[in-house]
């Protein structure tokens, strides 16, 4: 692939692991590294008859990465962490064994999903299931748990206990029931990633349970990287499946562009919606990146128009 430092970094969805971008070393164990998210954004619903604009920072991150013999460290600060609060989004550590195994412990991002919420991450200002103001992601960005992982070089498994599977449970942290997530990725045939996926939460207080994830990614053509993903799941005992299909193409080394498509059903509401995006990026600088969005769908019958202007900036 043809991409500068900062447009490779955002390819990191498809990577078990997170990427590394212009960590300043403090000691010769810790480092840290970050990001600021600021954009322009219009959104037009037609369900409530209103139009919105709006000017913000929207996310401000640090991370410090601590490294030792065995043991990694990540702690995560964020302005979005605790209802626009600095706060701890992620802590986490990571005791490395032999063979490819380790456990972690701590707070975490979940083990599913195509897209990352971490800006860096993807190609597009918004997620996929993000539609309007309805937010239909099926699971929680982030959990507390311990996790066990094993790699090879074709296969990497993990499995995850957690609180809950959607957000905390009804006594807001471990209790009777516990969550499990499971993930399983194959990179045996050159050019492709294969990932499956499930969570398993029995609380009676679950709205999302029994959740199945599967996602392809393949750049196996230069400049070309194309994605699907399908989630099937049950919403309030009902019946509910997201899918989502994209394509990002870089026409040089500082420009790219993605097209996206992306439905949502849920059966307990009755609610069907489709969002078609495309967005562009372009590399300002190593460390600076700037990005058009233009999405359009519907929403339970409603046109939903989103424009965004994004400058994304890491460190």
């Amino acid at each position: 692939m043809k991409n500068t430092k900062l447009t490779t970094l955002l390819l990191a969805m498809a990577v078990p692991s997170a990427m590394s971008f212009g960590n300043i070393a403090l000691t010769d164990t810790l480092a840290v590294r970050g990001f600021i998210d600021s954009s322009y954004v219009y959104v037009d619903d037609d369900r409530n008859a209103t139009e919105m604009e709006t000017l913000d920072v929207d996310a401000f991150d640090i991370d410090f990465l601590l490294s030792q013999e065995v043991i990694d460290a990540q702690i995560q600060l964020s302005s979005i962490a605790d209802a626009g609060a600095f706060g701890v989004e992620q802590a986490f550590a990571t005791y490395k064994l032999d063979n490819g195994l380790s456990v972690t412990g701590g707070k975490y991002l979940s083990l599913l999903g195509y897209e990352s919420d971490e800006p860096w991450k993807i190609k597009q200002k918004t997620m996929a299931y993000v539609i309007g103001n309805d937010n239909k992601i099926p699971f929680a960005a982030y959990h507390t748990g311990v996790k066990t992982n094993y790699t090879s070089d074709n296969v990497s498994a993990t499995l995850s206990v957690v609180d809950a599977v959607y957000g905390t449970n009804s006594a807001g942290g471990f209790a009777e029931d516990l969550g499990f997530e499971a993930q399983v990725k194959f990179t045996g045939v050159e050019g492709f990633i294969f990932q499956i996926g499930t969570a398993q939460d029995d609380q009676s207080a679950a709205t999302v349970d029994k959740f199945w994830n599967f996602w392809v990614n393949y750049n196996g053509i230069d400049n070309l990287i194309l994605g699907a993903e399908l989630n099937t799941y049950e919403f309030n005992g009902e019946d509910a499946n997201s899918w989502m299909l994209m394509g990002n193409y870089s026409f040089t080394e500082k420009a790219d562009i993605t097209l996206r498509y992306s439905d949502v059903d849920e059966d307990n509401l009755a609610y069907e919606a489709d969002k078609f995006t495309v967005a562009s990026s372009y590399s300002i600088t190593d460390n600076l990146l700037g990005r058009v969005e233009y999405s359009t769908g519907e929403a339970d019958g409603s046109d939903v128009d989103y424009f965004a202007v994004q400058a994304l900036w890491t460190f």
